[in-house]
């Protein structure tokens, strides 16, 4: 692990959690034939939101990030639901590997110091998505991202992996949808290899694109236009690199 940015406090890279984490990650990357196209594409230095699609799984964020830090030196830090911060255990182990608790604050923070972002702008609400609406992202409400992105004047740089919502089939099920919009529960309906809850092994990609630059904010300017134009610009070269991804057999 060669970072060319300061690690999160109290990590150490060669203690035993993060061993431990190591040894799970090369298993997950080797069972996946996991890579990185693009990865030269991420900014060598300065700030950058890097936005993701959120599958069911999860995991192919964290190859994501372990990766970019392998070749590009930068550690990217993710912007995690609140939730993840509220279970004894799992809070620690989430800001252990540099996550923190989604907040205006917390992002504006992270940018104003030249890190890379990972945001997923489709959070659980995408990965609750049944298989009719694989390959698709669902931001058509979430404008945050973009928001954060003109704020601080940060490039976007799109990850797309497609593929990762063909881990698992999930069913269309108004029993998952009620549990999470009233108590933020996930609770999916899924089938993985043979049936069961051992997500497939397919081959995993992720694929970046060049950075989108924000558009200027002129000064007392009313953002929302250039919000809204901006939004559909980055939700459309997101869905077309997914079938980019797709066409490549990846």
């Amino acid at each position: 692990m060669n970072a060319t940015e300061p690690l999160p406090e109290g990590f150490d890279p060669h203690g035993p959690l993060a061993q431990v984490a190591q040894t799970v990650l090369d298993g997950l990357r080797r069972r996946h034939q996991y890579d990185v196209v693009g990865a030269e594409l991420l900014p060598r230095s300065g700030p950058c939101l890097l936005v993701v699609n959120h599958s069911l799984a999860t995991y192919d964020i964290l190859l994501l990030g372990q990766t970019l830090l392998e070749r590009t030196g930068r550690l990217p830090r993710a912007l995690g639901d609140k939730r993840l911060f509220q279970v004894p255990g799992l809070r620690q182990l989430v800001s252990y590997f540099g996550a923190v608790k989604a907040s205006h604050d917390a992002a504006d923070q992270l940018l104003a110091e030249g890190r890379v972002v990972i945001v997923a702008p489709g959070g659980m609400s995408e990965a609750l998505r049944s298989s009719e609406q694989r390959y698709q992202v669902a931001w058509e409400q979430r404008k945050g991202f973009i928001e954060l992105a003109v704020r601080a004047q940060s490039p976007i740089v799109l990850a797309a992996c497609p593929r990762a919502d063909d881990l698992y089939d999930v069913d269309d099920s108004e029993v998952t949808r009620s549990f999470y919009e009233r108590w933020h529960v996930p609770l999916p309906f899924l089938r993985g290899e043979g049936g069961g809850l051992l997500p497939r092994a397919v081959k995993l990609r992720h694929y970046l694109s060049a950075p989108i630059a924000p558009p200027a904010l002129p000064e007392r300017a009313d953002p929302a236009p250039l919000v809204d134009a901006h939004h559909r610009e980055v939700v459309a070269r997101m869905n077309a690199l997914m079938q980019e991804a797709l066409a490549a057999g990846e």
